[in-house]
């Protein structure tokens, strides 16, 4: 399915809102953000099954061994390990939840597209959308989460974790054989390890926005629904909501590899090949790709929003108007809420809420990664 075919599908069930881009922490400028991960480079060795290796070099010497790498005649590329950052029914707290009930707006870019460019309205809310949507193709469709985590504990998420059926959990043994022994319901690329559980808070806020459990009489309710989604949890932010480059790439293929047809990166930094064949991989084994835009409130590119076969999401406000601090680019594809989105954070203290001052268990958050999981 070509990404102009995908955009018309969207345009038909008002699934477009505004753009948006998650935001940095609050209080880091720019010019305090580390550019790379010290002491680690990116290469891609000729004739290696791995699609690409992290190599271990002297700090303050990455570039220097970037380009001797580059050099040898048995590398494809060499590159810095690259830094990103997270870029923002009956349910009891449904009322809360304005850009599920809001008239939608839809941004084009100019896609070709029998609606042209600019804007078209759909007016068109969720509700009937999901009056008139039928999802039984996508009964138990499985969305990658690549973000920070998510709270597997908390009421409107627990029930719709992703379960790898073909690993038997707490063995000690990589029973479905894909290189990661226990991965009972996801990975975590910052630790290691089987428990893929959110620290910093980001994405437990976006999974609740893309599939919390919706009619169980409490919380919120998901945009996925009335579709039974399952989410799978990969873990490649740390507890400050950043990443490197490597990490994110193979978040992206452990998604594309273990099923998941939806992925969602709220979150952004610098190009880089590694990221640019990693989601490559993940569309060309049928995976639709989403991701934030970017917070500066400009025209700056973000990646891997920014690449070819990847839905770039900006942000709009409660009024359908690109929010004040989305960018907004030729990359940009599309726009959904991203202003004061109501949904899930963990149920137990987090990173973020020290900074943010969010509130346990559910809150509002901004940014178009808030825009993203919409979409």
């Amino acid at each position: 399915m070509s990404k102009q075919t995908l955009f018309t599908i969207f345009a038909l069930v008002a699934l477009v809102f505004g753009s948006m881009v998650y935001a940095a922490p609050q209080g880091q400028a720019d010019s305090q953000r580390p550019d790379f991960v010290p002491g680690e480079i990116i290469v891609r060795f000729k004739g290696d099954e791995a699609p690409f290796q992290v190599i271990q070099v002297a700090q303050g010497q990455e570039a220097q061994a970037v380009r001797a790498f580059q050099q040898r005649f048995d590398v494809i590329y060499a590159e810095q390990n690259y830094i990103v950052q997270a870029l923002g029914s009956n349910d009891t707290q449904y009322a809360n939840q304005w850009a599920l009930h809001n008239t939608a707006q839809t941004i084009f870019n100019g896609f070709g597209t029998s609606l042209g460019s600019g804007i078209a309205d759909a007016d068109v809310d969720w509700e009937e959308a999901w009056a008139g949507y039928s999802t039984a193709s996508f009964s138990n469709a499985v969305v990658a989460i690549v973000d920070s985590g998510i709270d597997d504990t908390h009421e409107d998420l627990s029930g719709k974790l992703w379960n790898n059926s073909n690993e038997i959990p707490g063995n000690g043994i990589d029973d479905d054989g894909n290189a990661f022994v226990d991965d009972a319901w996801g990975w975590d690329f910052v630790q290691d390890d089987n428990i893929p559980r959110d620290v910093y808070g980001h994405g437990t806020h976006v999974s609740g926005i893309a599939a919390a459990e919706t009619n169980n009489i409490r919380g919120i309710a998901g945009v996925a629904f009335p579709a039974s989604v399952k989410i799978m949890s990969l873990r490649v932010l740390n507890d400050d909501g950043f990443g490197s480059t490597s990490d994110v790439a193979a978040g992206i293929r452990y998604a594309a590899d273990n099923g998941a047809k939806s992925i969602n990166l709220s979150l952004g930094g610098v190009g880089s090949s590694t990221l640019k064949n990693a989601v490559n991989y993940a569309w060309s084994k049928g995976a639709v790709l989403a991701a934030a835009a970017g917070n500066d409130g400009g025209g700056r590119k973000y990646y891997p929003a920014s690449y070819p076969v990847v839905m770039s999401v900006a942000a709009t406000d409660f009024n359908d108007h690109t929010a004040s601090f989305s960018n907004f680019n030729d990359a940009v594809d599309i726009s959904a809420p991203g202003v004061n989105v109501f949904s899930t954070f963990p149920t137990y203290d987090f990173t973020i809420g020290t900074n943010y001052g969010r509130s346990k268990n559910y809150d509002v958050g901004s940014g178009t990664s808030m825009s993203t999981p919409h979409v």
